[in-house]
């Protein structure tokens, strides 16, 4: 969608489309229930590119600094019936 009117800046210049600089969190949760936590994690790095098995990897690493490791393979929880 393009905007009605304005604009969107990162270091004062116009942002005009996708960038590496610029990165989305969303309000809500946003995994995809089909996938582990590792997928989940891993997901990112493969949108920017990364190989898989070097995506798996820092989703490990990732999930073992926050403590969640041990639940590397399993799929998220969701009450909303997905």
């Amino acid at each position: 969608m393009r905007p009605v009117q304005g604009t969107v800046r990162i270091f004062g210049q116009p942002l005009i489309g996708p960038s590496p600089a610029v990165g989305i969190l969303f309000q809500e949760d946003a995994l995809l229930p089909w996938r582990t936590a590792q997928e989940n994690v891993a997901l990112g790095l493969r949108f920017r590119g990364t190989r898989w098995a070097d995506a798996q990897e820092e989703a490990l690493r990732w999930l073992e600094r926050v403590g969640l490791r041990a639940l590397a393979r399993h799929y998220p929880f969701t009450d909303r019936g997905i």
